[in-house]
């Protein structure tokens, strides 16, 4: 079947005139290639450069405007690279993987609805795929419709049952609305597919975490397994440094927060637990200056505001 798929295409190829491209999609293309050769290397800024210049050559070209916007993507200048993925898009309806970039640009600016549509645009062009899902499924999540993310991890899973981010996910949205036996067994289901998998490894340890000091142990057990993996994951180190909060030992707590701060230095969440632990050791000025970056980042974290209030009246 694949062979005759493919002697088809050829038939059709032969029997019409040969196509007039645009002027300069040769070097269009050329410029596209070396711009994905510097991708690869890492070389982004190259890449951008390259991939300029081959829209320079031919602006109707939507491969070049795509791989513009991934790369702008993987700079995190996630406004630029909606822009050139939607113009691959408007060149291309039916560009299925521009779509899902497009996707993927909305959900990093938080226009999770936006994403939805694109994920699902892409899907439905074709062809069906356990990442597809996936990309919708995490739109659901983000905009707390727990039931369809899991529908479509369950969508993905049929797919491919083992997908250990499919899995993984599912679990998330169960957590997320409460179901904790069954989030538990899909997180256990995704370890048996990758005993690795960092993901499900620190969410089963939030489970634990969530239920006490009774369970703290057992939490960071999962977590001490996770940093097996990547010693500088910032979520297990975010979550290990929690515990070791949570236990009283604040020096092994900094240490960990410190390294989920390097991962993500502006993550609310990280900022304030570095802010609580520092005023358990009582070390205010340090204590201060992170619930002030806290609040820089989100003036309405209620928590910090109160936090920083108290470190305030105690200095007094």
């Amino acid at each position: 079947m694949k062979k005759l798929i493919i002697s088809l295409l050829i038939a059709i190829l032969l029997s019409i005139p040969a196509i007039a491209w645009p002027q300069g999609r040769e070097k269009a293309e050329k410029l596209k290639d070396e711009g994905n050769a510097q991708y690869i290397k890492g070389k982004l800024d190259r890449a951008i450069e390259l991939f300029n210049e081959s829209i320079a050559a031919d602006s109707s070209y939507a491969f070049a405007y795509n791989n513009l916007g991934i790369a702008l993507y993987e700079k995190e200048e996630y406004e630029e690279s909606a822009k050139k993925l939607e113009a691959a898009v408007a060149l291309d309806s039916e560009y299925a993987k521009a779509h899902n970039n497009l996707g993927n640009a909305n959900f990093a600016l938080g226009n999770f609805e936006k994403a939805l549509l694109n994920y699902s645009r892409s899907l439905e062009i074709g062809p069906e795929t356990v990442i597809k899902h996936i990309n919708i499924a995490n739109a659901h999540y983000a905009m707390g419709r727990y039931d369809q993310a899991i529908e479509e991890c369950n969508k993905a899973i049929a797919i491919d049952s083992n997908s250990a981010e499919a899995l993984n996910n599912r679990g998330a949205a169960q957590q997320s609305k409460g179901d904790i036996e069954n989030a538990r067994e899909s997180y256990l289901s995704a370890l048996k597919v990758n005993s690795r998998h960092i993901k499900s490894l620190v969410n089963l340890g939030t489970i634990h975490y969530d239920n006490g000091q009774g369970e703290l142990v057992k939490a960071k057990e999962y977590f001490d397994k996770a940093l097996k993996v990547d010693r500088e994951n910032g979520l297990a180190n975010y979550h290990i440094g929690l515990v070791y909060s949570a236990m009283g030992d604040f020096a092994k707590a900094l240490t960990h927060l410190r390294r989920a701060e390097r991962f993500a230095p502006h993550n609310t969440d990280v900022l304030y637990a570095l802010g609580l632990t520092y005023a358990a050791r009582n070390r205010k000025p340090q204590a201060t200056s992170y619930f002030e970056k806290t609040l820089n980042i989100d003036p309405n974290y209620a928590s910090a505001k109160a936090a920083l209030e108290n470190v305030k009246k105690s200095t007094k």
